[in-house]
Order: structure tokens, then C-alpha cells, then sequence
């Protein structure tokens, strides 16, 4: 019987992310200040946290959270200028994440048989079974 082995990595194009990178990069957008920095980010081509600051009415200390959050997800890029940092977009890695999930989604979530592995049951069919004590 052959079975669907799900690897520890997603491939993208020609390079490989690893899903623990994947998932640290979900992580990180899993905060509705995270995703607000990244709609300001990506309606400008770099901001420094001051100006984010300024926007958002949120402590300085906040909004350097959450930048080095994103920025150790590797969602942001930090350029320092001197006693400044700004920040950008990383788009190679959203591209990466985004496809990414793509295959997650046309693999292994939206196949035409529905099933996880050959001669397994239909997925929307199985019975939900109870743990046996």
C-alpha cells in the first residue's frame, strides 16, 4: 500500500521551505497589530518604527515587539541608517509563503479522490470514531 508521506518541507519552485518556517511566518500574522504593520508596510516602500508608531497609537515598545516578531519570521527586512531602522516588505519570502500554502491547499486539502492515502475512506464519509479507554 503506498502512502502519502507529508514532508517537513513545502516546495517552492525550486527551493524548499521548511513547514517549521511556514508555520513560525502563520505564527507571526497571527496578530491583528502584526497585520496592520505589514497593510502600513506594504502601502510604502519602508518605514521606520516612529512612523508606525505615529499611525498607530501604540507604545514605541509595543510596535518594536512586534516588528522584531515579523522581522525573526523573516516577513520584514530591517535596514539600519545610522541611530534608524526602517523596515520593508520581504516579498520573496510572501512569495515563498504564499506558494507555499498553495501546495498545502491543492496537495493535500483539495484532492479529487478525498482520500489521505490509497484505500483509505472517504474523508467527508468516515464516521467520527470515539477514543477507546
Amino acid at each position: 500500500m503506498n502512502r502519502v508521506v507529508i514532508s517537513d518541507c513545502a516546495d517552492v519552485g525550486s527551493t524548499k521551505v521548511p513547514d517549521s518556517i511556514v508555520a513560525l511566518r502563520f505564527k507571526a500574522l497571527g496578530h491583528p497589530v502584526r497585520l496592520e504593520i505589514l497593510k502600513k508596510l506594504a502601502s510604502c516602500d519602508s518605514a521606520c518604527c516612529g512612523d508606525l508608531v505615529g499611525c498607530m497609537l501604540l507604545a514605541q515598545s509595543t510596535v518594536s515587539q512586534h516588528l522584531q516578531v515579523l522581522k525573526e519570521a523573516g516577513l520584514i527586512d530591517c535596514h539600519a541608517d545610522g541611530r534608524r531602522s526602517s523596515y520593508r516588505l520581504n516579498k520573496a519570502n510572501f512569495e515563498a509563503m504564499r506558494n507555499s500554502t498553495m501546495a498545502l491547499f491543492e496537495t493535500y486539502i483539495f484532492t479529487e479522490s478525498g482520500k489521505c492515502c490509497e484505500g483509505g475512506e472517504d474523508y467527508e464519509a468516515a464516521p467520527l470514531r470515539k477514543k477507546e479507554d
